[in-house]
């Protein structure tokens, strides 16, 4: 399917999601991301991009390369609807370092990661580059947009992502 929650990228500069968010791509081709996935905690695609709080979800990355690549990173942001960057991360950064790769290479990326923030609507930007220094090859804004569940348990969620908390109460006096 070429929706917002499974892309199939065709090197167009700019296309119109299922939501009606506008997909902007830029960098300098000399790979190009081909395929973006977000499946769920069972590992299967989903028609509707739902997950539940907390949720462990894989982000697949399919890259070709086009040009030989002195090395290679590959990461994505998770953002708000304000576009701030909430989660993500890179291959690099998880020790997961890419190294040279010649024109007509392909590879797949997978994240497994949880989803611990608030209930509401996200985007999905995903980018690769050679390096940290070197000009992005491929960067997708809003390759994808999903919706996060509220918690099952009913706890309210205040802050953008819920951190795991242990709280002790020590009632230390009492008046009679």
């Amino acid at each position: 399917p070429n929706n917002s929650h499974h892309l199939i990228c065709n090197g167009v500069d700019v296309k119109e999601s299922s939501s009606n968010i506008k997909l902007a791509r830029r960098g300098n081709g000399k790979a190009v991301i081909e395929e973006v996935s977000l499946l769920n905690q069972f590992e299967e695609y989903v028609e509707s991009p739902i997950f539940g709080f907390n949720e462990e979800v894989t982000l697949t990355v399919s890259v070709k390369v086009n040009t030989s690549l002195q090395g290679c990173i590959i990461g994505f942001y998770i953002c708000d609807k304000n576009g701030n960057e909430i989660l993500g991360s890179n291959t690099f950064e998880e020790s997961h370092p890419i190294g040279k790769l010649s024109a007509g290479d392909r590879l797949q990326i997978q994240f497994k990661f949880k989803l611990p923030i608030r209930t509401g609507s996200y985007s999905l930007t995903v980018a690769g580059a050679e390096s940290y220094t070197a000009m992005t090859f491929d960067w997708i804004d809003n390759a994808m947009v999903f919706q996060v569940l509220p918690p099952d348990t009913g706890k309210r969620i205040h802050a953008l992502v819920d951190q795991p908390m242990e709280v002790r109460v020590n009632q230390i006096s009492q008046q009679a």
